[in-house]
């Protein structure tokens, strides 16, 4: 039992170090997306780094612990099978916790505006997996 915690503690520090190190450059993406001559960089750099940042570790870090007990179970055969599925359950996950994020019902968001937040979420997702990805071949 010990060997399954030591485990479990490695790769909640992993995924911890994944989330910050995806919530800083999803949220300079964000900024230079975002930017605007009323609104600097750096603006955009601290309003949606304080969200993201939030977000990726409260809301990233379980659900990507709960993604990589899922490929253990499922362990596909072939890595394209594998990379598939991976890619598959971050983008939807992500597209899914962006959906009930925005889905504020005393705010009327346009359904441009929403598909492209919900776009933002997915993308968001898939930059976590792709550092958690570098994280694991450094560490």
């Amino acid at each position: 039992m010990k060997g399954w915690s030591d485990r479990m503690l490695s790769m909640l520090i992993k995924k911890c170090i994944s989330g910050v190190a995806a919530s800083f450059i999803f949220t300079s993406v964000m900024a230079l997306v975002m930017m605007n001559p009323h609104y600097g960089f750096t603006f955009y750099i601290v309003v949606v780094g304080i969200y993201s940042v939030m977000i990726m570790l409260l809301v990233g870090v379980p659900i990507s612990i709960g993604i990589e007990l899922i490929l253990q179970r499922v362990r596909p055969r072939k890595a394209m099978n594998r990379a598939l599925l991976t890619v598959g359950l971050y983008g939807v996950l992500g597209l899914l916790v962006s959906m009930l994020i925005f889905s504020d019902a005393t705010v009327n968001f346009g359904q441009a505006e929403q598909l492209l937040y919900w776009t933002f979420g997915a993308g968001a997702a898939l930059v976590f997996m792709l550092v958690d990805i570098v994280v694991k071949k450094l560490m």
